[in-house]
């Protein structure tokens, strides 16, 4: 249960990034950056703010090759992942 709270809180904290930096109430998992109006400019502080909120490294390419918020998300989430394993390996 842990893991599916971890990862719906992934989903709702990169959700309100996004809607705070395009200015909207709301943004849906199928709704596309550019297509909301994101620009470069917005693409940095997106990039920022999940790499602040979330503690993980997410090149800005990121945003740009997974610019739909369900697959930015899954590219964060599996970051996360990654991080974490490396984190929890036997030294």
């Amino acid at each position: 249960m842990a893991v599916r709270h971890a990862s719906i809180q992934i989903e709702a904290t990169i959700a309100r990034i996004w809607a705070e930096e395009l200015d909207l109430d709301e943004v849906a998992l199928t709704d596309d950056f550019f297509d909301l109006g994101g620009v470069s400019l917005q693409v940095i502080k997106v990039i920022r703010r999940t790499r602040a909120e979330l503690g993980v490294e997410i090149p800005t390419r990121a945003l740009y090759d997974a610019s739909r918020l369900g697959e930015f998300v899954e590219y964060a989430r599996a970051e996360i992942a990654t991080r974490d394993a490396d984190v929890d390996a036997p030294r």
